[in-house]
């Protein structure tokens, strides 16, 4: 998969006196993973035994690079460390926390199809059990929800002064009314996209695997059952008990899970 490379928004976001740290940190990681998988590419062309140093060596690379990618998302976080961080999991084999990060980076730039594209190749790989898109997944999630609260609040306003103060844009006739009324039901689209991405909220992603879905969230519980990493599970945000949470999985499934084996799309 390919490297997503530091873009000049992170770098705006994260200037003043963190700027160089965050930065160098940034670079410190892409750096560690490119040698990570140059070493990868060395061990294929290898024998056995030469192969198992080689890849013990390009592990260690990716968790360098992991580290620093974790100091940077201490201090900020962007698409792009969120994507660097899907790539890194992947290569260590942990497709839970791979899963989150892609979902992660796709949440902050919801345009990315790079994003888009490598997290339904990592929940392939896992064998997970995808929902189908909605209509809202095909259509209109490439924009943030923030675009659509802006196009609803102008559409709105637009098209309730034409409606209703016809008389200030210089007609007293039926036409800007009507105009207003129609500009009105458009700013229902937004408004709808809005209440839609409202549902990332609480959505969350299983960080690892045979993480317990327990019956009760008190101590020595019974376990229903055991969720995978990059399972999607929908959270109950009203039904919260000291440091578990009330989640339902795709398949119906419902318990609590621990928040720490939770990693939240939208925070």
């Amino acid at each position: 998969m390919r490297r997503y490379f530091f873009q000049t928004f992170f770098l705006f976001l994260c200037s003043t006196a963190l700027a160089l740290t965050v930065e160098e940190a940034f670079e410190a990681g892409n750096q560690a993973y490119t040698r990570g998988e140059n070493t990868l590419l060395e061990a294929r062309n290898k024998g056995v035994d030469e192969k198992e140093p080689l890849l013990e060596s390009a592990e260690k690379e990716f968790e360098r690079a992991l580290a620093n990618f974790n100091s940077c998302l201490g201090q900020a976080e962007s698409s792009a460390l969120h994507f660097n961080m899907g790539n890194t999991y992947f290569k260590l084999g942990q497709l839970g926390r791979s899963i989150f990060h892609f979902r992660r980076s796709q949440e902050l730039e919801p345009s990315s199809e790079e994003s888009r594209a490598n997290l339904r190749f990592v929940q392939n790989i896992a064998g997970l059990e995808i929902p189908a898109s909605s209509l809202y997944e095909k259509t209109l999630a490439r924009r943030s929800a923030g675009f659509w609260t802006f196009l609803f609040t102008i559409g709105f306003w637009v098209g309730a002064a034409l409606l209703v103060f016809p008389r200030m844009f210089g007609s007293s006739g039926p036409v800007l009314p009507i105009v207003g009324i129609v500009v009105l039901l458009f700013s229902l689209i937004p408004a709808w996209a809005v209440l839609q991405s409202g549902r990332a909220k609480a959505l969350a992603i299983i960080l690892d695997n045979d993480t317990p879905l327990l019956v009760s969230p008190t101590e020595g519980s019974a376990t229903a059952t055991f969720l995978q990493g990059g399972d999607s599970v929908q959270l109950n945000l009203k039904k919260t008990h000291s440091d578990h949470l009330f989640v339902a999985t795709v398949r119906g499934e419902e318990g609590w899970v621990p928040k720490v084996a939770l990693g939240r799309v939208r925070e």
